[in-house]
């Protein structure tokens, strides 16, 4: 079975933050491309965006960032053009794996 299908069926860890009495379970930063999910975060895409989709969008794509920098700098070059969602993806499997 491939990842996707793995992430889909409840891959993801039972792990969580709870913040102010609310349970934030693990989620995924993607692009727009993906389909939307409860686990995956995703930019809006509408024409005319909201002050607060348009802050969405920018704090998320500074996690985005962050993200990719920080695979990055554990690969030890330069991100791959293979996006976000993967090398988040290869941070859960490492993870789960303990080869992180």
């Amino acid at each position: 079975m491939d990842l996707w299908n793995s992430i889909k069926e409840g891959f993801i860890p039972m792990i969580g933050k709870t913040v102010r009495d609310v349970t934030v379970p693990p989620l995924i930063v993607g692009d727009s491309a993906f389909p939307l999910r409860s686990w995956l975060l995703k930019p809006y895409t509408n024409a005319v965006l909201t002050p607060q989709q348009h802050y969405f969008n920018y704090r998320l794509s500074r996690a985005c960032m962050v993200t990719e920098a920080a695979y990055g700098q554990l690969k030890g070059r330069e991100m791959p053009s293979q996006g976000s969602l993967i090398c988040l993806l290869m941070k859960v499997v490492e993870r789960g794996t303990g080869t992180n």
